[in-house]
């Protein structure tokens, strides 16, 4: 088996998946998020990890960053502080990971009027 050609993602495993998707729940459960929000949140967990996105970071930070990012599009009352709390982390590491999901998803800077953004 040889090296994939240019521009190829390379796919995370199915248990790096299911491992991430526990940590996702955990945070999740924690966070008293509606079952909608955790569904939504655990599909775009999937997607990440099919980008690669989650090779070289905390499984736990791309779980927040996907359970934020679904929390802002759904107008839930949750703040990137509350998700810093449950991780015990700064915010400034989870929203690090939370705008390079953003880059990585619409093509720019999401801070930028000009770049297409996430609701």
């Amino acid at each position: 088996a040889g090296a994939p050609f240019a521009g190829a993602m390379a796919a995370t495993s199915p248990m790096a998946i299911a491992r991430g998707l526990q940590k996702l729940n955990i945070i999740a459960e924690r966070m008293q998020l509606s079952i909608q929000i955790q569904e939504r949140g655990r599909r775009m967990f999937e997607l990440a990890a099919q980008m690669n996105f989650t090779a070289g970071r905390p499984t736990r930070f791309v779980a927040s960053a996907c359970l934020y990012m679904i929390c802002r599009e759904k107008r839930s009352p949750h703040l990137l502080i509350d998700f810093s709390d449950v991780l015990r982390v700064p915010v400034r590491t989870i929203g690090r990971t939370y705008l390079r999901l953003l880059r990585r998803l619409i093509g720019g800077d999401p801070r930028d009027p000009a770049s297409p953004s996430v609701p």
